[in-house]
């Protein structure tokens, strides 16, 4: 609605209010005085016809009056309250009074209509006007000519120091004033809920968010329900008080049981073993806290759980493809043994399958000792030398190291670095341990034909390397899963890798404070390991020396077949 319109219909109803309430005050405690003039109709001398017709005018006018009035104060209800910019409504100084001493001015202000209808009805029956209107004798008041007639009635008698026409018009003024008082607490009323501010403006809404914060910041729920029980005893002292009292706990008893039962369900379900339920209620209440706990509790025995079935699942399929990896060269072996003791001594054929059954023992033996390395690896069992490493110099160096096997797949390296410094503090030893086995998972797993991406770049404190290739088998396998051990991504498992590798890259990432994950696309295939970059002058360790001072260090057992793999 228009604002403007909103003030006119204001203003009639405003207006309407004062001029309905002083007619209706006016009329309505004349009615009265019709029952003593009735009384004298059998001996006083005037119309009958008359006399009804007369009165059937003023009860119509006190109807009327009163009808507007209603009317009057529901135009005035409707159009108070102004707009700001922010969308509030305006009030006053006295609309921000507590509401509770509006209630009691305006129930103060309905009571005062009582003395002033009496004050109007003592007036009109000390007045000749009254007789004047309905009976037509203007010489006696109707005081005076039912005391002729042995009523023996006298309200003001004597005692009467000013005359019945003042006090009706000192009754007018004090009818207008009060109901401008009433009306204004009204009109307060009604601007404080327009605006959304009765309850808060009131005492109980002042101290009730005090005392929800002072029950919040306690854990202790039988202390909040003492304070709630004590507040309850001392509303109930008084009538308001108790109804009040018998509200809060119409109102807010379902909403805590409803709470209540909320928790109890979630932890009905959790204890059947059904993690998966979840307690929704929105809040910071004790009930709203103790739901989250539960759903915490919910949650993490249910990734506990699936945590274990993975782990049982991995650790099964780590067995059988551990045994299915050892067995295959064993076999060859005893294979190549028996066929070793029927050949001829000296005899080609006994010189290839000693070059078989020496080519199978290498295997055997790389896959026995990386078994090791990933289980020093994973128990963090690894002595880390901090140094200074150059990441960018350390990957040339390892791309310069498999340029021949690179070229014998027909894959072709492209490398993007960073001209910024891609210092790192790690163990240069087992960095180029991560970086051979990264290079020499693609060098077995990437299709032929195809380019490998290296990218070094710096993001802040972090020096992040990535390793990109499109796999020659389809990656029919999530990533989580590629990182666990023995895990290939081709499931035939006729490779010569061990599936251990990017374990491996992750455990010594994470031991040297760096973090190692892998992505897939399709059938692309991305390493990104993230090292933690230092600023410094110091001169890193050089890739060669580390390549050179290895062996005497790690133990390294020279393996022909799976340069991705340094045994410790």
């Amino acid at each position: 609605m228009d604002e403007n319109k909103k003030k006119m219909i204001f203003y009639v109803g405003l207006a309407g209010c004062f001029l309905w309430s002083t007619v209706l005050m006016v009329t309505a405690p004349m009615t009265p005085i019709l029952a003593g003039i009735r009384d004298l109709q059998g001996k006083m001398k005037f119309s009958k016809s008359d006399f009804a017709s007369k009165e059937m005018v003023l009860w119509t006018i006190v109807i009327f009056a009163a009808v507007l009035l209603a009317i009057s104060i529901g135009l005035a209800v409707a159009g108070c309250g102004r707009r700001e910019a922010d969308g509030s409504i305006h009030r006053n100084w006295f609309d921000r009074w507590l509401p509770e001493l509006h209630i009691c001015i305006g129930i103060f202000c309905g009571v005062l209509f009582i003395p002033i209808a009496v004050g109007m009805y003592s007036a009109y029956f000390n007045w000749e006007l009254p007789m004047e209107i309905f009976a037509g004798d203007g010489a006696k008041t109707l005081n005076a000519c039912m005391i002729l007639e042995g009523y023996q009635m006298d309200l003001l008698g004597e005692a009467a120091w000013i005359s019945a026409g003042a006090i009706v018009a000192l009754m007018i003024l004090a009818t207008v004033l009060v109901a401008g008082i009433g009306m204004a607490c009204l009109l307060a009323l009604v601007r404080n809920s327009k605006n959304k501010t009765l309850f808060s403006g009131t005492i109980l809404g002042r101290l009730y968010p005090r005392l929800v914060m002072l029950t919040e910041r306690s854990e202790n729920f039988y202390r909040k329900l003492l304070i709630a029980l004590i507040l309850l005893i001392f509303l109930s002292c008084t009538p308001l008080g108790l109804v009040v009292a018998l509200l809060l706990v119409i109102f807010l008893f379902p909403k805590y049981y409803r709470k209540y039962d909320e928790v109890k369900k979630g932890i009905h379900a959790a204890a059947a073993g059904d993690f998966s339920y979840r307690i929704h209620l929105e809040g910071n209440g004790e009930f709203e806290r103790l739901a989250q706990e539960v759903n915490a509790i919910s949650e993490a025995k249910e990734k506990a759980l699936e945590s274990e079935m993975r782990s049982q699942r991995m650790k099964t399929e780590l067995i059988t493809n551990v045994s299915h990896d050892l067995r295959t060269p064993l076999t060859s072996i005893i294979t190549y043994v028996d066929l070793l003791k029927k050949a001829e001594p000296g005899s080609e054929e006994a010189a290839e399958y000693l070059e078989v059954l020496e080519s199978k023992s290498k295997r055997l033996n790389h896959l026995v000792n990386s078994l090791f390395d990933a289980a020093k690896a994973s128990s963090g069992d690894i002595p880390v030398e901090w140094m200074n490493v150059d990441m960018k110099t350390l990957t040339e160096q390892a791309l310069g190291e498999f340029s021949d096997d690179f070229e014998k797949n027909n894959l072709t390296p492209v490398f993007h670095g960073t001209e910024e410094s891609t210092m790192v503090y790690a163990d240069g030893k087992l960095m180029f341990r991560i970086m051979e086995n990264l290079l020499g998972n693609v060098k077995k797993y990437a299709m032929a034909g195809s380019r490998v991406y290296v990218d070094l770049v710096t993001e802040g404190s972090r020096v992040i390397l990535t390793v990109k290739n499109i796999s020659a088998a389809p990656l029919n396998i999530t990533a989580s899963d590629l990182m666990e051990r023995s895990v290939r991504g081709d499931d035939s498992r006729n490779t010569e890798g061990s599936g251990l590798g990017l374990s491996i890259v992750g455990d010594l990432a994470e031991l040297m404070k760096g973090d190692f994950h892998v992505e897939i696309d399709g059938d692309l295939f991305k390493a990104v390991l993230t090292m933690p970059r230092i600023f410094c002058e110091t001169e890193p360790a050089k890739p060669q020396d580390i390549k050179d001072d290895e062996t005497a260090n790690l133990n390294v057992t020279p393996s022909s077949d799976s340069p991705d793999i340094l045994e410790l």
